[in-house]
């Protein structure tokens, strides 16, 4: 779904339809839908080097801020996804480079 570049509406229609409307908001959902979140803004470029496009992560931040929602338990399973999305992606994991995530920007506009 979030590689079909659908809106974030589509998106969390699917997520309700597929896991139920009370599941939304699990912490396995939150940290797979962070994961999956940031990994659609990371590209390799010519040099085999990670890009961050902080424009893809900034379009799905509402549907980010619909399934986190202000508690406290959800925000940090957010971390944890970033966290875990790092550990792959540092030298021989799936990509080159560490990401510049922007964490504290983002946790801080939740």
């Amino acid at each position: 779904m979030m590689a079909e570049s659908s809106d974030n509406e589509r998106t969390l229609e699917w997520i309700e339809r597929s896991v139920g409307r009370n599941e939304k908001r699990s912490l396995p959902l939150v940290r797979a839908l962070t994961t999956a979140v940031y990994s659609q803004a990371l590209t390799e470029n010519s040099d085999k080097r990670c890009q961050f496009s902080e424009q893809s992560v900034n379009s799905r931040m509402p549907l980010l801020k619909e399934v986190v929602g202000s508690d406290e338990g959800r925000q940090l399973n957010v971390l944890f996804g970033l966290q875990s999305l790092t550990v792959h992606t540092q030298p021989g994991g799936e990509k080159q480079q560490q990401p510049n995530l922007k964490l504290s920007a983002w946790v801080h506009s939740m």
